[in-house]
């Protein structure tokens, strides 16, 4: 069975209809997303969790992902790597 798209969870949702739960992207500041998926015969029939924030703005493609044994595990440690990231790029640029 391949990688299967999950519905959204309440974090996902509250992602979308409120800004400032994560950072816009670091590279071009538009709104980022979060999407979640799962693979039932991942690594010998283990399921695998995967969590995923995109920049909305097409032209960008900026990502992240995380795969966990869990979703929770994905989707806070995709959040943590966003923000790793918002933090990486203000400080190439002199802001931390």
């Amino acid at each position: 069975m391949a990688k299967q798209d999950l519905p959204p969870n309440e974090l996902e949702l509250k992602i979308a209809m409120c800004s400032g739960v994560i950072p816009v992207c670091p590279f071009c500041a538009h709104t980022a997303l979060m999407r979640s998926s799962v693979n039932h015969e991942a690594f010998g029939g283990v399921s695998l969790f995967q969590a995923r924030i995109f920049c909305t703005n097409i032209g960008c493609n900026a990502s992240v992902l995380l795969n966990e044994r869990t979703l929770e595990k994905a989707q806070a440690g995709v959040m943590a790597n966003w923000a790793r990231a918002q933090r990486a790029v203000r400080a190439a640029h002199g802001g931390e």
